[in-house]
């Protein structure tokens, strides 16, 4: 008995095939088009294929993207759980296929908040300054340029929007004294944010999570 599913292949291969004057010429077609993967939210590969018959995408944790037979060939002949399907940090419809990192056994704080260095440099992404009573936080306009053709109201790296600043203890992350918070629009439409804190907080340390490459304290 033939199967819901199958007839429904059948049909679509006869409608494909009208296209065609040669069976073969329609295979080759068949062959070379484009893959569409289908992921979850942590970028896990759950299907290759040339079509996503099957998955129920009103489901937020399912997503997927098309990619050429040339660059799903990374995944012939290997396991697909050592690999995954990367989101552009900047540009969230641009993907392409990476193999996993490895997972670490112990994760230490340091993995998730970094003290932000004092530094001259002049090439930065983030920089941040404490003077007096005042904290304040710049984008590069280099890091600008990435975002020009980016409606401001949407931006966002790695899906994220806005982006906290601790300022903690000297050396102790988990100390922490006070917190300023600011969005990527707000970095992108401004020249500099800047923010009152406490007089006495103007010698502390200032952590945050790396988001972007490089950070400088100036």
């Amino acid at each position: 008995m033939v199967t819901k599913l199958a007839n429904e292949r059948r049909k679509r291969f006869l409608k494909l095939k009208e296209n065609y004057e040669d069976v073969n010429d329609l295979i080759k077609a068949q062959l070379e088009r484009d893959i569409i993967i289908v992921f979850d939210s942590k970028g896990n590969i759950l299907s290759v294929s040339p079509n996503d018959v099957g998955h129920d995408f009103s489901d937020k944790d399912l997503s997927k993207a098309i990619f050429t037979k040339e660059q799903v060939t990374i995944l012939e002949g290997r396991n697909w759980n050592d690999y995954m399907v990367k989101t552009d940090p900047i540009h969230a419809t641009k993907y392409t296929i990476a193999v996993k990192p490895t997972e670490k056994q112990f994760v230490k704080t340091s993995d998730f908040l970094e003290k932000i260095e004092l530094s001259k440099s002049r090439s930065y992404d983030v920089s941040v300054k404490l003077s007096d009573n005042t904290f304040t936080v710049k984008l590069s306009n280099k890091t600008k340029k990435q975002f020009k053709d980016i409606d401001t109201k949407i931006a966002s790296i790695k899906s994220i929007r806005q982006f906290a600043f601790y300022i903690t203890a000297e050396n102790d992350p988990h100390y922490m004294l006070h917190t300023e918070r600011v969005t990527l629009k707000d970095l992108i439409e401004n020249t500099s944010i800047e923010r009152k804190i406490p007089l006495e907080l103007a010698q502390c340390d200032v952590y945050t999570m790396k988001i972007f490459d490089k950070y400088v304290r100036t």
